[in-house]
């Protein structure tokens, strides 16, 4: 959510985005049950609040806990 609020002011290009979200699918080894969760879903919620940039949208309280194992 914060990315995607000051994202424009950073003087990033796509290429940056792309690597980001690279990164935080690498980040925490394998797939394995890690503090914040799984690659797919570290990936899912920072591309989430990216797009959303809204708070409500991290919510990760109701959501499902498929989404976020």
């Amino acid at each position: 959510m914060f990315l995607g609020s000051v994202w424009g002011s950073l003087a990033r290009a796509e290429p940056d985005w792309a690597a980001l979200v690279d990164a935080t699918r690498a980040s925490g080894g394998d797939d394995d049950y890690r503090s914040h969760g799984k690659r797919a879903g570290r990936v899912s919620w920072l591309k989430r609040g990216y797009q959303a940039v809204s708070p409500a949208a991290c919510d990760t309280w109701s959501a499902p806990a498929t989404k976020v194992a």
